[in-house]
């Protein structure tokens, strides 16, 4: 069967007798799928002319027919108003995908021996969509180098390129970096994500809380202020008290004692109800300044404490190229035969080069095959940092063990998308419903649907450690040591007491004893 490829470029109009069957016509000859090709009839029983399209989905399947238009001396012509994308169809044809396993983009799922028949992930849902739309079938497999693949010095692609390049696969399957040496040798499916390709580590420890973040929240005038305040309001009130008792105002059993209302200002403090109301109006009027004042001060505290336990500082230990290389403790991890890869390795910038040579080449046995596999080792290993899209990475937090936040200037912007053969005949054709997935916002849907409600790094929820809330326990066991402490000494002052006034007892009735008169 004849390939005229030169079918493909410009419109064709062919005018043919009715007496001939178009299958006949072309049937040595391959109207490519994406040539705009049409045959003109006049029908047999009357002078209206039929415009008919003509194409083959790939050469050696059946003559497609699709009447497009008319043409009558009345009406004069008239064309369809659907496009050619929406009326041309893969007729149930079966494509082949290659890709590697790369959740949350795409993973096997039922296999029929060494193959897949089902896979699953963000890609496979759109492959999916697109199938429906275009009425073709899928072939999956994973080729024995499970790569995306670089190109070689003879010229040809390794890995997932290779496979596409050779004409092995119709597609590339996985969301492959747009670069323009890949562009030379593939067709590029419309962007899907504009995204960054950013540096990654683990959240590092929390910092241990000391007693500045106890008393930071307020500032030193107004401890000194609120501390000087809180005497007076306890002076004032055992003052107001001892008046009103000398005046027959307050009663004595109240007992505000200074001993004793010092124990009230800490309940002001603490925002604990008193067991009885005082009777003198002064007394009482102390009592509610002092609440109202503890009040506003506690709420501003607490609200302070909360957000510090909540929102607990951490340090980021570089935050571009230039400080990861300078720190020099971290491993860098990425996919082998990458683009990732290359973008170090074969960099015109000599700090990139740096790192290829210092942080990922000397620890090239730790490189994972998955960006699951690389994130999760960041989890495992305090000194492992690994650098893939920001997709990814929140399509993936969900899977992983730990909190991994991103080093906000180490990274650079980059779009991602699917691949196919050089000069495919259907390249427009999943363009335009590609686009038309996107426009209808049934990408957003598919996002929605893989990647669910995830929150940005730094508000992830995180766990309050025992080294974040340590200074709480240990002014409690300051204060427990303390307090036995003082119980020894209230003890050991109780026993004093009571062994001085044995003392004078025995005393007392030994000189009772010598003044009484002897008989």
């Amino acid at each position: 069967m004849a390939d005229l490829d030169a079918l493909t470029v410009g419109r064709w109009l062919l005018f043919v007798d009715i007496k001939w069957s178009l299958q006949d016509i072309f049937a040595n000859v391959n109207v490519p799928f994406d040539a705009d090709f049409t045959v003109a009839r006049q029908s047999p029983r009357s002078s209206e002319v039929f415009f008919t399209e003509v194409y083959r989905v790939r050469s050696g399947t059946r003559l497609q027919e699709q009447v497009a238009g008319n043409w009558s001396e009345t009406r004069g012509a008239t064309w369809t108003t659907m496009s050619v994308y929406q009326r041309r169809h893969l007729d149930g044809i079966v494509l082949k995908g290659v890709f590697k396993p790369e959740p949350p983009y795409v993973s096997a799922g039922k296999n029929e021996g060494n193959e897949p028949i089902e896979i699953h992930g963000f890609c496979a849902e759109l492959i999916k969509m697109l199938q429906h739309r275009m009425n073709f079938k899928m072939k999956y497999y994973v080729p024995e180098e499970p790569t995306f693949g670089t190109r070689r010095e003879d010229g040809t692609w390794s890995g997932l390129m290779g496979e596409v390049t050779s004409g092995r696969a119709d597609i590339g399957l996985n969301l492959f970096m747009v670069t323009a040496k890949r562009a030379a040798a593939i067709e590029y499916f419309p962007p899907i994500f504009n995204t960054k390709m950013i540096l990654h580590i683990k959240l590092p420890g929390l910092e241990d809380s000391d007693m500045n973040d106890l008393v930071s929240e307020f500032t030193p005038d107004l401890w000194v202020a609120s501390m000087v305040t809180f005497v007076l309001i306890t002076l004032l009130l055992t003052a107001s008290w001892w008046i009103g008792v000398k005046f027959n105002i307050s009663q004595e059993t109240e007992s505000l004692e200074l001993r004793y209302t010092w124990l009230h200002t800490v309940g002001f403090i603490t925002q604990k109800s008193i067991e009885m109301s005082p009777v003198s109006l002064s007394c009482g009027i102390i009592y509610l300044m002092g609440y109202l004042l503890a009040l506003v001060l506690f709420v501003a505290y607490g609200a302070i404490l909360i957000s510090f336990l909540t929102i607990s500082p951490f340090n980021i230990p570089f935050t571009d190229f230039e400080g990861f290389l300078r720190d020099g403790t971290y491993a860098l991890g990425v996919v082998r035969n990458s683009e990732r890869e290359a973008y170090f390795k074969n960099s015109n910038e000599e700090l990139l080069k740096k790192i290829y040579k210092k942080l990922i080449e000397p620890y090239s046995y730790k490189t994972p095959k998955k960006d699951k596999d690389g994130l999760r080792q960041v989890c495992f290993d305090n000194k492992y940092s690994y650098f893939c899209t920001q997709v990814t990475r929140r399509g993936l937090e969900r899977t992983l063990p730990c909190v991994i936040i991103e080093i906000p200037h180490a990274y650079f912007y980059t779009t991602v998308t699917m691949i196919m053969q050089r000069s495919s005949p259907y390249k427009r054709f999943f363009t335009y419903h590609l686009q038309e997935i996107k426009r209808t916002g049934m990408l957003k849907r598919i996002n929605m649907k893989i990647w669910r409600k995830n929150q940005d790094n730094l508000n992830n929820i995180l766990s309050v450690s025992l080294n974040t809330v340590g200074i709480f326990y240990v002014i409690l066991a300051a204060g427990a040591v303390i307090s036995i402490l003082l119980l020894f000494l209230e003890i050991a002052i109780n026993r004093f007491q009571e062994q001085r006034i044995s003392t004078s007892k025995r005393h007392y009735k030994k000189d009772y004893t010598n003044l009484a008169p002897r008989k």
